[in-house]
């Protein structure tokens, strides 16, 4: 089956993407890397202030570490707004799906 493979296929060296698509590539997973952690940390103090034993100290943490997140993921997005100015990319989106390629 790979005989096959290669006998219909041109042969295509890989190519390591340019700096800007490999920072944009950084730059998305890492936002959805922090919005994933603050969804987590919303569930969490939800299911924390649905039960009446939970400590205090417990949900202050949960929320300090969701202002935390809250603010990280406002710089992220602004440093990522930076880099999708680059010419030709139009959307967050099409820079995810850019930087998947």
């Amino acid at each position: 089956m790979l005989a096959e493979f290669v006998e219909r296929m041109p042969f295509e060296p890989w190519q390591c993407p340019d700096d800007s698509k490999l920072a944009l590539r950084t730059a998305s997973r890492r936002l959805e890397a922090l919005v994933k952690q603050q969804t987590q940390a919303k569930n969490h103090l939800h299911a924390f202030l649905r039960n009446r034993f939970s400590p205090a100290f417990v949900i202050e943490d949960i929320e300090l570490t969701l202002a935390q997140l809250g603010h990280r993921i406002e710089a992220m997005q602004t440093i990522f707004n930076r880099l999708i100015t680059v010419k030709g990319i139009g959307s967050k989106s099409a820079v995810a799906l850019m930087g998947e390629l």
